[in-house]
């Protein structure tokens, strides 16, 4: 059988007729489907997430270092990002005379005087073993960095592990950035009795602080003086040099342990008295207080 003609007239008004039912169907879905129709109900309010921080969205020492932190890392052995801290000093005079007491480097949590003295406690850790990125980074006191690395709690050598599990954080081989540039931070006021028990001491661990009094502001002296082993030594700060009371120690800078004087001022002449002392509160079986100079020996 031969097929039918068709005429083009015919084609033509079955493909309209045939166009114009898909295009009502395919509009019938997509009213029926869409999300962006004209609607009383509010939709999800803009937010406003505020202004960035300038010290960054990492943590802050205090959250790692302080016991009843939520996030403090128990045990150590974490990786954690640090950003906005502050570089206070680092240890560049090596009172052992080994390299390896070179090189330690002591950080704590922004602050600026409108804080209104000094940074909150638990602000401080040492940086041990540190690479700076780039390498040939150079700090000032007061710089603001960031840092990545392993949060440890230091608890002695194998020849002298701390007594009562007791320990030093620090960050282990962390990786330093530059964020911005600041001045040197303010010392943080403490009593040097704080300093005569882990327990009230690890607060103020590895920060920059300044001691007016031992119970109360105006009664520090010059007790004693405390020779140790590798060029250790330190000067006692009350009459109570027994074992385990704090003393400034020479850990940062060549403090003159023998009887002797320098510009004229005795720093070490026993019942000198002492207006106010600066320095890092530093650890090792038993709490000392790190000057950066003489300078921070102020004497009555």
């Amino acid at each position: 059988m031969r097929p039918h003609k068709t005429s083009s007239a015919f084609v033509i008004s079955v493909v309209i007729a045939l166009a114009a039912s898909a295009f009502a169907a395919a509009d019938g879905l997509t009213l029926a489907g869409c999300t962006n129709t004209a609607s009383t109900e509010p939709g999800d309010p803009p937010q406003d997430s505020g202004l960035p921080s300038a010290l960054g969205n990492g943590f802050r020492i205090a959250q790692l270092n302080n016991p009843t932190s939520p996030v403090h890392p128990v045990n150590a052995q974490m990786n954690v990002t640090v950003t906005g801290a502050t570089y206070v000093v680092a240890d560049t005079y090596a009172e052992t005379g080994t390299a390896s007491s070179v090189g330690a480097i002591y950080v704590q949590d922004f602050s600026s005087p409108a804080d209104g003295g000094g940074a909150p406690p638990y602000s401080g850790i040492e940086l041990y073993k540190t690479t700076f990125l780039p390498a040939d980074l150079g700090l000032a006191p007061g710089d603001v960095i960031d840092f990545t690395g392993e949060y440890q709690e230091y608890d002695g050598v194998t020849t002298f592990m701390f007594p009562n599990n007791t320990y030093q954080p620090e960050m282990y081989e962390p990786i330093v950035q530059f964020r911005f540039d600041y001045g040197p931070p303010p010392a943080t006021p403490i009593l040097m009795k704080d300093l005569t028990a882990y327990s009230t001491g690890l607060q103020w661990m590895s920060m920059l602080v300044i001691v007016n009094g031992f119970n109360s502001p105006g009664d520090l002296v010059v007790g004693g003086i405390n020779l140790g082993e590798d060029n250790r030594c330190g000067i006692f700060i009350s009459a109570d040099t027994s074992q385990g009371q704090p003393y400034i120690d020479n850990e940062l800078f060549a403090l003159p342990c023998q009887s002797q004087t320098d510009g004229g001022v005795s720093v070490s002449t026993v019942g000198t008295p002492i207006k106010s002392v600066t320095g890092i509160v530093t650890y090792f079986g038993s709490f000392t207080l790190s000057p950066r100079s003489l300078a921070d020996i102020v004497l009555q």
